[in-house]
């Protein structure tokens, strides 16, 4: 779309209305960058058990599973090792891919990786 033009996008904090708080960006790459979105399925060896989720930072998300996060499923499960990853362009597509892995014909496509 954009090989060598510049594009402008402007990102609003999601905490904030205020104009004040908009990030602008400039470059082409990082239009693609935020707006890249994976769904992601990680496994716990250790308990035997999976996660599904989706995420535009797969390496923070990650990160945030298994290091820095100090409560919930995913903590009480770790370590965590990505099983399955798969790559969208815009965040319904993501979210409705999750849906279906997390239905009963999502799970047992899971269940059929090697692990």
């Amino acid at each position: 779309m954009c090989k060598n033009d510049t594009v402008v996008v402007v990102k609003k904090d999601r905490n904030s209305r205020s104009p004040r708080n908009q990030q602008i960006l400039t470059h082409c790459e990082d239009f693609y960058f935020n707006n890249m979105f994976t769904v992601y399925v990680l496994y716990s060896k250790t308990f035997n058990r999976h996660f599904k989720g989706y995420t535009s930072n797969l390496d923070a998300r990650i990160q945030s599973h298994n290091v820095l996060s100090n409560k919930g499923y995913t903590f009480k499960y770790r370590p965590w090792e990505i099983l399955f990853t798969k790559e969208f362009d815009n965040k319904a597509e993501a979210m409705e891919y999750e849906k279906w892995l997390k239905s009963g014909v999502g799970r047992a496509y899971i269940n059929d990786f090697p692990h």
